[in-house]
């Protein structure tokens, strides 16, 4: 699957490692947000692409969280998207245009984290 398979919805793309503190602390909000968002022209991808698929069942599984993970090739998406730590989360809006982006830990249910996104939304043809 490729962004270009999203086009016409805004994507949450976060890049994230079961080693990293501040990632655990954000995922359950990344799940809430998939959960508030169900039924609109929302997407949550998540990127983790430095640890085994088995690594990461078992972090998801023991922590109960359920999340869409895109895995690939240590550090290949990661360098595409110019990542510089973790976690980093981009906003892509409805036409496949990264619009924001931002570095650390968010709870991305509420303030201003929560207000871009429904900006974007708001942008996003309707069907």
């Amino acid at each position: 699957m490729s962004l270009r398979d999203l086009q016409g919805r805004v994507v949450l793309v976060n890049f994230w490692a079961t080693w990293c503190g501040p990632c655990k602390e954000e995922l359950p909000s990344l799940v809430k947000l998939r959960q508030k968002l169900a039924g609109r022209p929302f997407e949550l991808v998540t990127v983790n692409d430095g640890e085994s698929e088995s690594t990461i069942t078992r972090y998801l599984t023991r922590a109960k969280l359920d999340l869409p993970v895109w895995i690939g090739p240590p550090n290949s998406a990661a360098t595409g998207w110019n990542v510089q730590g973790l976690p980093m989360t981009f906003l892509v809006d409805s036409k496949g245009q990264v619009r924001y982006w931002v570095y650390g830990e968010r709870n991305w249910t509420e303030g201003e984290s929560y207000k871009l996104i429904e900006t974007l939304l708001a942008e996003a043809p309707h069907a």
